[in-house]
């Protein structure tokens, strides 16, 4: 019990720390977010890595979440996003100073803006 609360404080916290990112993105306006109990599954990244392989994941990006919402801030967490031949789609969050890894969503019925991937040649 008192591991799932310490794991429920840790992504509590993070998450925190991301919505007041979203604050100060543009300088000259703010945006009124505000943080929320968002459902994660976080684990080892032993056990999340088995649940990404055994529901048949790829990785298609990754990109780094930055303190202050700043090109140049420091990293302070990275974002995998994964997608699977059954149009499923999973997001994963690391954060360097934590020992687990979480999947902040796992998602059904993708549907692929596929006229942006064109015009970008992606």
């Amino acid at each position: 019990m008192t591991k799932k609360l310490g794991i429920s404080f840790i992504i509590i916290t993070w998450l925190c720390v991301i919505a007041s990112t979203l604050k100060v993105m543009a300088e000259e306006k703010e945006y009124d977010v505000y943080t929320t109990q968002v459902p994660v599954m976080c684990g080892t990244p032993d056990v999340i890595e088995s649940y990404i392989t055994d529901n048949e994941f790829v990785p298609i990006n990754v990109s780094a979440g930055r303190q202050g919402a700043k090109s140049d801030g420091k990293i302070i967490f990275l974002i995998t996003y994964y997608i699977n031949e059954e149009s499923q789609t999973l997001a994963t969050i690391d954060i360097p100073s934590n020992v687990e890894r979480c999947i902040i969503f796992h998602t059904f019925d993708l549907i692929i803006n596929g006229k942006f991937l064109n015009e970008k040649g992606i």
